[in-house]
C-alpha cells in the first residue's frame, strides 16, 4: 500500500471556469532553538547564535535559549527542496562580555531536517589567541627550557617552557600591544618583543637567545683610514671598519672561552675624471656580518684573547654615481676575511681592572688608525 502524501489544492480560474489541481507540499525551511551558557554552565544572554551560511540569526534571552525561525535548506546554490530534506551547516555562537577581552564563542557542525525543529545548545568558550614560536641559540640550534612569558593588553598573563625543539605556546585574551619575553633557564639572556594582537588570529613569535653568555662582556672597534674623502685632485680614500660585542667565562684553570658577533664595513672614494668633472665616486659595502670565537687564557692579572673570524658575508660594492667605477660597482669580491690593515685575529690583551682594555690612536701622514676595547666584569 503506497504511503500517503501531502497535497495543496489550487484552485484555478479561467474565463468564468474553476479547475482543481493538487500539488505536493513539501517543507523547505525549519528551525533551531536551544540554550547558550558558559564554561560553568551559567546561562548567557544577548548572545548572538547564527546559521552561518543562511544568514539567519537570533539572540539569547535571560535564561539563555534562544530560536531561529525559517532556516531555509539547500545543499548547494542549485538544489531544490524534497520531504525530509537534510543540509549541514556551520553554526556558531559568540558573546562579547567587554571590549577588553576577545568575544567568547564557540561552533559546531549542525544536521538539519527540513519541516522540523533541532534542538541544540552551545557551551561558549573563553575568546583565545593563540602565540606560538620557536626559540634557538646564536648556532641555530633548539633551546629547551626557556621560559615564555606574555602579558597582553588587558593585564592577563600565561607563560610556557620551551620543549627539546624549542617550542612554545601561549594564550592571550585581549586584543591590542602584548608583551612576549623569553629568558634563557639560566638567565643569562633575555628578549622582550611586541606583537599588536588581533582576536580570532594567530601569531608566531620566534627568538634568538645567546644562554651561553660569559660573565664578561667586551667591545672591540678597529677603524683604519688613508686618504682624504674631500682631497683635490685625483687623491683617493679609503676607510675601513672593525666593531663586534662578546662575552667569555674564565674556568678554574684560567682558560677562557666566548663568543661575539659584529659587522665589517669598507669605503672607498676618488675623483673619476679629475680634468672634466669635480665630483667623486664613492663606493661602499654596507655593514657585513661576522662571528668571532673567543679563546686565551689568564695568567696572573692579564687577560690574553685570541679571537677566531668567521663571516658569510660577501664584499660587494655600492657606488655613486652609478656607471662610473666599473670594476667595482656590483661586483662580488668574495667573501669576507681577516686581513690587513684590520687584522682581526690580533690577539687581545688586557690588565685588570679592565673598565678599558685598551685604546690606540696612531696618525701617520695621510694614515690614521684607532683601536678601542672595552671589558667588564
Amino acid at each position: 500500500m503506497a504511503s500517503p502524501k501531502l497535497y495543496s489544492t489550487v484552485r484555478v480560474t479561467e474565463a468564468g471556469a474553476t479547475y482543481g489541481l493538487d500539488v505536493p507540499l513539501v517543507a523547505a525551511s525549519c528551525r533551531m532553538t536551544g540554550t547558550v551558557r558558559d564554561t560553568e554552565g551559567n546561562p548567557v544572554e544577548d548572545a548572538k547564535v547564527m546559521v552561518k551560511s543562511d544568514f539567519n540569526r537570533a539572540f539569547s534571552k535571560g535564561d539563555g535559549s534562544y530560536t531561529i525561525e525559517d532556516i531555509f535548506l539547500k545543499e548547494d546554490v542549485f538544489s531544490v527542496p524534497y520531504p525530509n530534506m537534510e543540509a549541514t551547516y556551520d553554526c556558531c555562537a559568540e558573546y562579547a562580555e567587554s571590549e577588553e577581552k576577545c568575544p567568547m564563542h564557540c561552533e559546531y557542525d549542525v544536521t538539519l531536517r527540513a519541516g522540523k525543529t533541532k534542538t541544540h545548545d552551545f557551551r561558549l568558550f573563553d575568546g583565545e589567541i593563540l602565540i606560538n614560536g620557536e626559540i634557538t641559540d646564536m648556532n641555530g640550534e633548539y633551546i629547551e627550557g626557556a621560559k615564555v612569558e606574555i602579558t597582553d593588553s588587558a593585564g592577563n598573563k600565561d607563560s610556557y617552557p620551551t620543549d627539546f625543539l624549542g617550542y612554545y605556546l601561549l594564550i592571550a585574551n585581549a586584543e591590542g600591544k602584548a608583551e612576549v619575553k623569553a629568558t634563557c633557564e639560566n638567565g643569562k639572556d633575555t628578549q622582550t618583543k611586541i606583537v599588536d594582537l588581533k582576536c580570532k588570529e594567530d601569531f608566531q613569535v620566534d627568538f634568538v637567545l645567546d644562554c651561553n653568555k660569559g660573565n664578561y662582556s667586551g667591545y672591540y672597534r678597529a677603524f683604519f683610514e688613508v686618504g682624504d674623502p674631500n682631497g683635490i685632485g685625483g687623491a683617493g680614500y679609503q676607510s675601513f671598519l672593525d666593531e663586534y660585542d662578546f662575552t667569555f667565562d674564565i674556568d678554574d684553570d684560567g682558560m677562557i672561552n666566548g663568543s661575539g658577533l659584529g659587522y665589517s664595513e669598507w669605503e672607498i672614494s676618488w675623483r673619476y675624471d679629475e680634468y672634466k668633472h669635480k665630483e667623486r665616486v664613492t663606493c661602499k659595502t654596507g655593514p657585513m656580518p661576522f662571528s668571532v670565537e673567543i679563546r686565551g687564557q689568564r695568567e696572573g692579572n692579564n687577560l690574553l684573547l685570541e679571537p677566531d673570524f668567521y663571516s658569510d658575508a660577501h664584499v660587494i660594492w655600492d657606488c655613486t654615481p652609478s656607471g662610473e667605477a666599473l670594476l667595482h660597482e656590483g661586483a662580488d669580491f668574495g667573501v669576507l676575511r681577516p686581513s690587513l690593515p684590520l687584522d682581526r685575529v690580533v690577539p687581545i690583551i688586557s690588565e685588570e681592572p679592565f673598565e678599558a682594555c685598551f685604546t690606540l690612536d696612531v696618525d701617520i701622514g695621510p694614515t690614521s688608525t684607532s683601536v678601542y676595547c672595552h671589558i667588564t666584569e
